[in-house]
């Protein structure tokens, strides 16, 4: 968040209204401060306006991000930093900041920096996944199997699954979720873990696919599994 301009990188847009810098006002306030209580006052006022600030960048953002459900990454120097955090309204704010002076930064760098808190938490939720598809495993309520994958699909019974983006399996699914394999890809067949995740989709579970290293996938992982 520099305080001169707002830009958001590789996110769900820029704000068309970013507000005006407060550092002539800081300056002015801090200008303004004298012996004993006149500092007191000064530095008090400092902080008004960092906070009026704050408060209007998230109005800003308001328009960009509400409702998209995407994190955002906060970039700030203290005390702008933690001033935002507690003025902040958006709910998907990570607990992560890119620390320093944003303004120091090219884009390039901001977007590496933001990617590495990106790829944190996703790493957390691949975490959180694992745990729990171990525990449903062992109540036979999760699965790698396809041919159990796609039925289950089929009538609505996959709470969540997780599928490897990379790899693809030929086949055909029944209307009724029984599976055939083929060989390779042709016009008349399709990829089995995209039919699978279509069917997920659309019966409002929630479908999410991974790219290698797997180390955070269950052990047993080979191309999709379910939890009910």
């Amino acid at each position: 968040m520099p305080e001169d301009a707002g830009r958001a990188v590789q996110g769900a847009g820029e704000a068309g209204d970013w507000p005006r810098s407060p550092r002539p006002r800081l300056r002015a306030s801090a200008g303004a401060g004298g012996a004993g209580s006149g500092r007191i006052q000064a530095a008090e006022g400092q902080k008004v306006l960092l906070r009026q600030f704050a408060r209007q960048v998230d109005k800003a953002l308001r328009p960009v991000v509400t409702g998209s459900g995407v994190p955002l990454v906060l970039a700030a120097a203290e005390p702008l930093a933690s001033t935002y955090r507690s003025v902040n309204s958006y709910p998907h704010l990570t607990a992560a900041t890119i620390e320093g002076n944003p303004e120091a930064m090219t884009e390039a760098q901001l977007g590496d920096r933001a990617r590495a808190v990106l790829d944190g938490i996703y790493g957390d939720e691949l975490t959180a996944w694992r745990t729990l598809f171990e525990a449903r495993a062992n109540q036979g309520r999760a699965t790698t199997d396809i041919a159990q994958a796609a039925r289950a699909a089929t009538v609505g019974a996959v709470d969540s699954m997780l599928m490897d983006i990379d790899e693809t399996l030929p086949g055909r699914i029944a209307k009724d979720g029984a599976v055939v394999f083929a060989e390779q890809l042709k016009a008349t067949n399709c990829d089995l873990v995209d039919e699978i995740a279509t069917r997920v989709i659309t019966t409002a579970a929630a479908s999410s696919g991974f790219e290698r290293p797997k180390s955070l996938a269950p052990r047993r992982l080979r191309r999709c599994c379910a939890i009910d």
